[in-house]
């Protein structure tokens, strides 16, 4: 049986995602949110990290599964991440702040996100942008993101933000940063090798 969260969460009203989405448990529907990691708390926030869970974790539901809700849901992530991540891949903390910090774990977490949808995907279109767009923050992740050269940096990857209102751990590594970027390294590498 699909959730019902599925059909409530992600970019389907307005391209909006919420970092803790609170279901209440009889019904499994939304109840409230709520972010750390965007400009507004409010159902229009567009912080990265948000969007990249829900594309990550929205993959990782139909992978499982296979209920073509989940992959919906993941795909309308991984368009609208793509329409609005920079250039270089590399995904600022929330798209509403473009000229703020960037959230290099945010775009690891895509990237695994976006290389799981390039294996599901119905569409060779899809599949090839994805791939692309997660090749190609990578790309950027490994050349100037990386912490190895910092003197005294303690980490693997640079870039990344835990809560920007209370000022900690921006442009710092942090653990589910590390985490994914590690992951993403993995199946970028399989993929590569592929070709």
């Amino acid at each position: 049986r699909t959730s019902p969260v599925a059909s409530e969460f992600g970019p389907e009203k307005n391209r909006a995602t919420w970092e803790w989405p609170i279901s209440a448990m009889r019904c499994g529907c939304i109840s409230r949110q709520s972010v750390a990691c965007s400009i507004e708390s409010t159902y229009s926030q567009t912080g990265s990290r948000g969007l990249a869970w829900s594309l990550y974790g929205f993959g990782t539901c139909y992978e499982l599964t296979r209920d073509p809700v989940y992959l919906e849901v993941a795909e309308h992530n991984a368009d609208y991440w793509l329409s609005k991540v920079p250039e270089d891949g590399v995904a600022p903390w929330d798209f509403d702040a473009p000229d703020g910090p960037v959230d290099t774990s945010a775009s690891a977490i895509a990237v695994v996100g976006l290389l799981k949808l390039a294996a599901h995907a119905p569409s060779a279109a899809r599949r090839i942008a994805y791939r692309h767009g997660a090749l190609r923050t990578m790309d950027s992740l490994t050349s100037r993101y990386l912490g190895e050269g910092n003197d005294g940096w303690e980490g693997i990857l640079r870039g990344g933000v835990y809560h920007i209102h209370k000022n900690l751990g921006v442009n710092e590594s942090v653990m589910w940063g590390e985490f994914f970027f590690v992951e993403a390294l993995q199946q970028a590498k399989r993929y590569v090798s592929q070709d």
